[in-house]
């Protein structure tokens, strides 16, 4: 995932983050791409917010 028009993985002021949380990005491929360009932080990932409840 990308921001729109500027090609960029996150809009906050990052400079050496621990840890990224991937929210629900599906594929995972956002939080790959954010370890490559930060590789001292720690991703966490598989954490999704679907709602089956609201699924009729």
């Amino acid at each position: 995932m990308r921001l729109a028009g500027d090609n960029k993985l996150h809009a906050a002021p990052l400079d050496a983050p621990q840890r990224i949380l991937d929210i629900g990005t599906d594929t995972g491929i956002w939080a790959r791409d954010i370890a490559d360009k930060y590789p001292m932080a720690d991703p966490i990932t598989q954490i999704s917010c679907t709602l089956h409840y609201l699924v009729a």
